[in-house]
C-alpha cells in the first residue's frame, strides 16, 4: 500500500464520483480507476460500491480505511513539514523537558521568546521527574533539561548552566491564620495538618526540607503522600491542610497565600543541562535566549 494510492483512495471517498476526483487529483480517469481497484484487491475487500455516472458509494470496509487514511495522509505531511523545517539551518525541532519547579516562572517567558524569535521551529516540552530526563537526555531523546540540584553523576560530562533558585514556601488558604504573614518559621507550623510528606525514593525537595527540619529541631507529621502539586493544592484551598512546596512549581495560586520561611537555605538550586556534543542548531538558538 503506497501514500498516493491512500490519497486517490481518499479524494475519491471526498468526491463519490470518477471524474470530479480526478480532476481534483489532476490525472485522468483510468490511472484513478486501476490505482482503486489494485488497493481493493491487496486489501481483499471492495472499498466502494460503483454506481451509474461515475459516481461511488463507501463501502463499510471503505468508511474504515477512509478514517485511517486521513491520519497517515496528515501523518506523512507532518513528517514531511519536520524534516524541512529541521533542515533549513536555524529552524529545526527543539525537545525539552523540566520538572514542575519551572512551571510558575521564567521558563515560559524564554519557550515564548524562542518560539517568538524562530516560528519555524518545532517546540517540544514535557513535564517529567529527574530520572527519566536523565535518561532520555543521554539518549538522545532530549535536548535539553531542567531540574533540581544536587545533579545525577551520570551527567558529569554535560554542559550545565545555573539558573535562579526556588525558593521553598509555605501554602496556606487565603482564609488561613497564617494568610497574612510575609514569613513564618518552622516551628510555628509544627501543629499544622501537612500535606507533604517525603516520597520513598526522596527528590531534591525532599533533601532540603529534611535538612531544614533536622537543622530547626523541628518535625512535622503526614500521612499524604503524591506528586501531584495541583491537587494538594485544592486541598489547601479548601482548608485541608498547609503544603511545604516549591515556589516555582505553584502556577495557579487563587484562593491561596504563599509564605516565605524565614530559615538559611530554604531554596531549591535549579540548572539546565545539555549535552555538549549536541549539534542541533535550534538547541544553540534557545541557549542563547536562555
Amino acid at each position: 500500500m503506497e501514500i498516493r494510492q491512500l490519497r486517490y483512495f481518499a479524494t475519491l471517498a471526498n468526491e463519490l464520483h470518477f471524474r470530479k476526483a480526478a480532476e481534483r487529483l489532476n490525472i485522468t480517469q483510468p490511472p484513478l480507476s486501476q490505482s482503486i481497484k489494485l488497493l481493493e484487491a491487496e486489501i481483499g475487500t471492495r472499498l466502494f460500491e460503483r454506481g451509474r455516472k461515475r459516481m461511488v458509494k463507501l463501502t463499510p470496509a471503505g468508511e474504515a480505511l477512509y478514517i485511517s487514511a486521513l491520519r497517515i495522509i496528515r501523518d506523512v505531511e507532518q513528517a514531511k513539514q519536520d524534516a524541512l523545517r529541521a533542515g533549513v539551518g536555524e529552524t529545526g525541532v527543539l525537545t525539552i523537558a523540566h520538572t514542575d519547579d519551572f512551571n510558575a516562572d521564567f521558563l515560559s517567558n524564554v519557550l515564548y521568546e524562542f518560539h517568538d524569535q524562530y516560528p519555524g521551529a518545532i517546540l517540544r516540552y514535557y513535564q517529567e521527574v529527574s530520572l527519566s530526563m536523565t535518561e532520555r537526555l543521554l539518549g538522545g531523546e532530549l535536548d535539553c533539561i531542567f531540574l533540581l540540584q544536587p545533579l545525577s553523576a551520570a551527567l558529569a560530562e554535560c554542559q550545565i548552566k545555573a539558573l535562579p533558585a526556588s525558593p521553598i514556601v509555605l501554602a496556606v488558604a487565603a482564609s488561613h491564620r497564617l494568610a497574612r504573614r510575609k514569613e513564618v518559621k518552622l516551628k510555628e507550623i509544627v501543629g499544622e495538618r501537612h500535606l507533604y510528606t517525603a516520597s520513598d525514593i526522596p527528590n531534591a525537595l525532599d533533601h532540603i526540607i529534611a535538612e531544614l527540619l533536622a537543622r530547626s529541631g523541628v518535625r512535622i507529621n503526614s500521612n499524604v503522600q503524591s506528586i501531584s502539586t495541583a491537587i494538594s493544592l485544592n486541598m489547601v484551598r479548601r482548608g485541608q491542610g498547609v503544603l511545604l512546596a516549591s515556589e516555582g512549581s505553584i502556577v495557579d495560586r487563587q484562593g491561596i497565600a504563599l509564605i516565605s520561611l524565614n530559615e538559611k537555605g530554604a531554596s531549591l538550586g535549579r540548572v539546565a543541562v545539555w549535552k555538549a556534543d549536541n549539534p542541533n542548531p535550534a538547541l544553540k538558538n534557545f541557549l542563547k535566549l536562555l
